[in-house]
């Protein structure tokens, strides 16, 4: 099954946006979804090669997902009080849920149904906190062996408490394969 199986209408070329992408061409790709398996030894160990040759490391929290699940081996916590970071679902519905805006488009809408993980990073009020980075993994592959191209789609919702400040880094990297990355962040 692709992930296009399932899709709700997507853009066009009149939709503003996606003005100058065509559409078409991504959805003739029979992309199915990476997601939800968890990572392998195999896929830390090309993570952590991606993180220690691109990602600037700030010391500070550090989540990081493969293929949109959350790799706890290669994450940092957050220890500053008043900042924390989860993968936890009802973390999440309470950052995205009954209060969430419609989707913007289809591919949000796609990357909705197809999140393993919502990343919900919350700041209370009056904090100022440490830079937050949350670096996304991609590798490609289909777990079932059919060679098909993957896709993911990791998803960030960042809340952030009256007079506080954050700097949230999002980093998108991705393995070796043919994949399409559906991100989607809100704040």
């Amino acid at each position: 099954m692709t992930i296009w199986d399932d899709a709700p209408a997507l853009p066009s070329k009149r939709d503003e946006p996606w003005h100058y992408v065509s559409v078409p061409s991504i959805t003739r790709v029979p992309y199915e979804a990476v997601g939800g398996q968890g990572s392998t030894d195999a896929h830390q160990r090309v993570a952590a090669d991606l993180i220690g040759r691109l990602v600037a490391d700030l010391d500070g929290p550090r989540v990081v997902t493969i293929n949109g699940v959350i790799c706890e081996a290669l994450s940092r916590s957050a220890t500053q009080s008043g900042l924390t970071w989860s993968g936890d679902p009802g973390v999440a519905a309470g950052l995205t849920g009954a209060g969430a805006a419609e989707p913007a488009d289809g591919f949000e809408a796609l990357n909705r149904l197809h999140a393993p993980t919502v990343i919900a990073v919350a700041v209370d009020d009056g904090v100022v906190a440490d830079p937050i980075q949350v670096v996304h993994i991609t590798i490609g592959e289909v777990p079932d062996g059919t060679g098909s191209p993957g896709a993911a789609s990791p998803r960030t919702a960042v809340r952030v408490g009256a007079g506080s400040h954050a700097t949230v880094i999002e980093t998108y990297l991705s393995g070796p394969g043919e994949l399409l990355v559906n991100a989607s962040t809100s704040v």
